[in-house]
């Protein structure tokens, strides 16, 4: 029995908010332990290491799960089943707690009149929450999609195998029958998976390219800041270059592998290159004068600077590597995929 589209698609999008979420929690788990606690509670550092060592646990689970739901395991679709229910219910309480901050902003009180209003513009408040809302709520739907997709019975019969019934009196004794399971094909290897959700992450980069346009975003190339013509030039090549990754990965394309290969070197090169000296420096700098033409009237600069200080800048980059590391260990890995079995 094949397996069904669907899984594969189910597996991939979880795969995607998986890798997005283990990024983000690692990302908030060093700043827990490096950085100022923004607030005086006492004990707050050890919340925060502790609630994100929990999620970095459960963001880990879903990642075995993809592997589960691409091998046809029993307990993934189990599994994806209850990460479906507390997907929407956090999600969905969510999305109607940002909807009731949403309703309270209009009630905030005006500053007297005569008084500019401190502070950056809350016109644009009500739908910030709104879009936050939207976003839940999509969130939500994906969960219930998990919760309904693998209860359907041909899902169902796909992960446990149907049942054959032979009744043929030359194989059987007369009269009898018995029930034969149908075995669902083999899994996909462990690391054709990573190399699947990785190409699939290029492919949702390469819709991110034209919002860096449309808000005048300059790019920082190895210490220089390209804008105008020359930026445009750069993002084109970046998208064709994700797009033939994302799509050749997927369809095992020979020319994919060495692209990706080539893609991965050029990262390490960037990472490494925000180690030398000065250059991490005006990398912020950039990255303030950015946030600055893209706040709103009146709001105070904010300090990037003073957040992304001493070794958290450093750890960014660092796991930064270790990320690319890992893809590049993938890489090789199923290199057979794309160069023929001569080459493992």
């Amino acid at each position: 029995m094949r397996r069904p589209a669907g899984v594969v698609v189910a597996a991939v999008v979880l795969g995607l908010m998986a890798l997005v979420a283990i990024l983000g929690t690692i990302v908030s788990l060093v700043a827990s332990m490096v950085m100022h606690p923004p607030v005086t509670i006492p004990g707050f550092r050890v919340i925060m290491v502790v609630f994100n060592l929990v999620a970095l646990g459960f963001f880990g689970f879903c990642g075995w799960t993809v592997v589960g739901l691409f091998k046809m395991r029993r307990w993934a679709r189990v599994s994806i089943v209850v990460i479906g229910a507390l997907d929407f219910a956090v999600c969905a309480i969510a999305g109607f707690g940002t909807l009731a901050v949403r309703h309270m902003v209009p009630v905030m009180p005006p500053p007297p009149p005569g008084m500019a209003q401190p502070g950056p513009d809350l016109s644009i408040l009500p739908m910030i929450f709104e879009l936050m809302a939207a976003f839940y709520f999509f969130l939500a739907l994906i969960g219930v999609w998990w919760l309904v997709y693998f209860n359907l019975p041909s899902v169902r019969a796909a992960f446990s195998g149907a049942n054959l019934m032979v009744t043929n009196p030359d194989i059987l004794p007369p009269g009898g029958a018995a029930a034969f399971p149908i075995v669902a094909e083999a899994g996909t290897p462990g690391w054709r998976i990573v190399i699947i959700v990785w190409a699939c992450l290029m492919l949702l980069g390469v819709l991110s390219l034209p919002l860096v346009l449309v808000m005048h975003i300059p790019f920082f190339l190895f210490g220089a800041v390209v804008t105008g013509s020359r930026e445009l030039l750069v993002l084109v090549l970046m998208g064709v270059i994700e797009l033939v990754m994302g799509i050749g990965l997927i369809r095992k394309w020979k020319a994919a592998w060495y692209v990706a290969l080539f893609w991965q070197i050029y990262t390490i090169a960037y990472s490494l290159s925000m180690f030398l000296p000065g250059m991490g420096a005006r990398f912020l700098a950039t990255e303030e004068q950015i946030m600055a033409q893209n706040s709103p009237a009146g709001a105070p600069p904010f300090p990037i600077a003073t957040f992304f200080h001493g070794p958290f800048f450093a750890i960014c980059f660092g796991f930064g590597l270790a990320i690319v590391a890992f893809f590049t260990v993938a890489l090789f890995k199923r290199k057979e995929d794309y160069l023929g079995a001569d080459s493992a």
